[in-house]
């Protein structure tokens, strides 16, 4: 997938740009690795809801396009 040229504005930048104009750089310019979410956390349910949603319906299409990509997504899945 290519990279967009221009980033994208997200409620994550928007919040990190709250903080301040330095997070908001490195939040875009040097981001941190992703690790695994902590047991309980909000990314580690939703990642097992999402494991859940895919063997409740099997061979369905998982949308994994950026943002950016959003005609070609629907395009995609409208099969």
């Amino acid at each position: 997938m290519a990279k967009s040229p221009h980033p994208h504005l997200t409620k994550t930048k928007f919040l990190s740009g709250l903080r301040g104009d330095k997070k908001l750089w490195l939040d875009v310019h040097d981001p941190l690795p992703f690790g695994d979410p902590e047991l309980g956390s909000a990314l580690e349910i939703g990642t097992r809801g999402g494991r859940g949603a895919h063997n409740l319906f099997p061979g369905g299409i998982e949308v994994v396009n950026p943002p950016w990509e959003h005609e070609e997504a629907v395009a995609r899945t409208r099969s």
